[in-house]
């Protein structure tokens, strides 16, 4: 409920997007096919405000993050999928400054 309340401000940035994702995929274990279709909605707008946030500025921690979260929540979030290509374009603007633990994240 949280994430869907917050998600059209115009204060919302990648750091808020790219940890509203990680900690649905740490608390992935709660997901069940009701709270799925509950909230498709929110998580198919979560992954439009990230498609519209991630550009070459957007940071190593958070494109490594979200790589890592969208494995994780791939089953039960399959709307986070069409993120890849765009976290693979933006990964190439600062895969010389991931830190070795960003860059096993987006390996894993």
């Amino acid at each position: 409920r949280i994430v869907a309340n917050m998600i059209d401000s115009p204060m919302v940035n990648m750091v808020h997007v790219s940890t509203a994702i990680h900690r649905l995929a740490r608390l992935r274990h709660t997901l069940d096919d009701n709270t799925e279709r509950d909230y498709a909605a929110t998580l198919d707008n979560l992954a439009n405000k990230t498609e519209t946030l991630l550009d070459d500025r957007t940071g190593g921690q958070a494109i490594a993050n979200i790589f890592w979260a969208t494995a994780k929540l791939w089953p039960r979030a399959p709307m986070l999928q069409r993120l890849l290509p765009t976290l693979s374009h933006s990964s190439k603007w600062v895969a010389g400054g991931f830190s070795p633990r960003e860059a096993s994240n987006i390996i894993w």
